[in-house]
This record gives C-alpha cells, structure tokens and sequence, in this order.
C-alpha cells in the first residue's frame, strides 16, 4: 500500500526531530551542513524562522521534508528547503509552498526570496515551477587573509551596533537575508562590531562572527586609503569565510581577492512575488 503523504506546519515538530531530518536531507549535499540542536536554534533566531508560517511533509506522521520559512516586515526568506532521500520525486516542494503561499498572502507579504547553489538544477526547476525567479548571483568567499600594511591613522573601535541608513549608504549591494543588520540584531552576543575611524568619523565598519565575516564596508569617500586592510588586520594569517556577496559588486571582490581569498561557491538568489504574488 502507497504509503500517504501530507504538509502541515512545524511548530509541533521538536528541535531534535527537525535537526535530524535536516542533517539527513543535506547528507551528501554540495556544502555540509551538519547542526546540533543549539545550532539549529541559533539559525532559527538568526533568520528569524517562524515555525508556524513553516512547512513540514510527514509520511504517517513522521516528518520527511521541510520548507523553514523566516518572517521579517513585509518580507520573508526560505533558510532552507530539505526532503529525505526516499521520498523525493513526489513534489513535497511544491506541495510545502502550497501551504506557505497562503500564509505568506494572509500575512502580506510582499516578497519571499531564497539562495540555492547554481549546480542544483533539480531544485532550481523545481522553485522556478513554482514562480520563483533568479535576482541575482552570490558569491560566497574563503581563505588564510594576506593583510598588507593598512592605513596608520585610522582607529578601530568596538561598536554596540550600526545604524541602518550608515549601512545603506556605505555598502555597494544589499546583504543578503541572514548577513542583514536584522540577523545580527537577533544573536548582538554571537556578533562583534569594529568601526574604523578617520579622527571622529565613521569611515568603514566589520561585522563578523568567528571568522565568518558577516558584512564590511567603507564609505565611498574613503575606499582606497586602505580602510578595508585596516579593518581585515585582525585576521592576518587566519582562515576566514564571506558569503553571499553580489557577483555584480567589483569593488568589493577585486578587494576580497587582493586578501587573497577565493570565491568556493555560487549561488542565486531568486524571488517569488514582489508585490503581484502576494498582494
């Protein structure tokens, strides 16, 4: 007997079951991915995952798929879209987001974006079936940083947070979901914050956590005066990682690639609705 599927949403599911179906949906995937109940905690803070607006495929009441959904505005993102081997080719995607549209609608929303690497065509068929578009390429970076001698007259300073408007007019391309001000905003103690300053001016700032860089910029004013080295300093030999950074700004990778970091991966990021599917 064909065993029966059904979609419902995920609050009632725990984190350890969510955390193992999860690990064995992106078993052999391109990237590892690997979290520990903790983990899968932070990641649901960090991307403002809300369970209620998120979908789960269950087979007799066992979960076998997901669909984690985040809420932020009028916005949202999918941080991550899974289903266990043995039951994929029954279009649990489709299905799942058959779920999630109306919700997303009820709710207004009036976007909903996802990253998906370039070489999974399956699941690029499969979102853009469902009306999703590419908007653009990311480019995620990694390597030991080589830091040249930066500039002697700036002063790095630990900072509480960054003001939005400072973030909007000093970076080239809009983050990406979980790099936003707002993903920071939701784990300050998992983060640190460095600004560079030009005497009592603000004239670039890191945010990062480990040695996973979250965002960096530098007002268009000062580029080229070796603000960028200046703030990369405290990472000289170390193994860092960037992800998710817009193909289409030159700047910003001609500068991650003078540290000496190589791009490791691709992805797009594409979009359902801007205002028609959700109105």
């Amino acid at each position: 007997m064909k065993m029966q599927l059904h979609v419902d949403t995920l609050e009632n599911v725990s984190r350890a079951e969510l955390a193992a179906v999860l690990n064995a949906a992106f078993a052999n995937y391109f990237v590892e991915i690997k979290l520990d109940e903790g983990q899968l905690d932070d990641k649901i803070a960090l991307e403002r995952i809300d369970l209620s607006m998120s979908a789960g495929a269950f087979a007799e009441g066992r979960l076998v798929g997901f669909a984690l959904i985040g809420i932020e505005g009028e916005t949202s993102y999918n941080g991550g879209t899974g289903v266990l081997p043995e039951f994929r080719g029954n279009a649990l995607t489709a299905r799942m987001y058959g779920l999630i549209i109306p919700k997303l609608r009820i709710a207004s929303i009036r976007s909903h974006t996802l990253e998906v690497i370039i070489e999974n065509t399956a699941a690029i068929g499969a979102y853009q079936s469902i009306g999703f578009s590419r908007l653009r390429t990311l480019a995620c970076f990694s390597g030991k940083a080589e830091i040249a001698r930066g500039n002697d007259s700036v002063e790095l300073r630990q900072l509480d947070d960054i003001e939005d408007d400072i973030a909007v007019a000093f970076c080239n391309a809009l983050p990406s979901w979980q790099n936003s001000l707002a993903a920071v905003r939701k784990l300050p103690n998992s983060h640190d914050l460095i600004g560079a300053f030009l005497g009592r001016e603000l004239a670039g700032y890191l945010i990062y956590s480990g040695r996973r860089v979250k965002q960096f910029a530098v007002a268009p004013q000062h580029r080229h005066r070796g603000i960028g080295t200046a703030l990369f300093s405290q990472f000289a030999g170390d193994e860092i990682a960037i992800t998710n950074i817009d193909r289409s700004d030159s700047v910003t990778i001609s500068f991650l690639e003078k540290l000496g970091l190589k791009a490791y991966l691709e992805q797009y990021e594409m979009m359902l609705g801007c205002g028609e599917v959700f109105p």
